[in-house]
């Protein structure tokens, strides 16, 4: 699988990837070594620092995976 990697914004920890051989997949990074899956990694396989970055810069992540509650309470507020 070859991987290009980049950020939506400078300022971001997570990284992208630009998925080359399969369509249709979104994965993403914090080191640019270990890969997860928005639909089938998270949040199961992030380590809590991890998962609250996640929430943090992309917040659609948490909705569409169910976390809405906690990303209600964080923006109301």
């Amino acid at each position: 699988m070859l991987v290009d990697f980049y950020k939506r914004k400078p300022s971001d920890k997570i990284w992208w990837t630009k998925d080359i051989d399969i369509k249709g997949r979104m994965y993403f990074s914090f080191d640019k070594k270990t890969l997860f899956n928005v639909f089938s990694d998270y949040p199961e396989k992030l380590i809590p620092e991890q998962k609250e970055i996640s929430d943090k810069e992309n917040p659609y992540c948490a909705i569409l995976r169910g976390n809405i509650e906690k990303h209600t309470k964080e923006n109301t507020h």
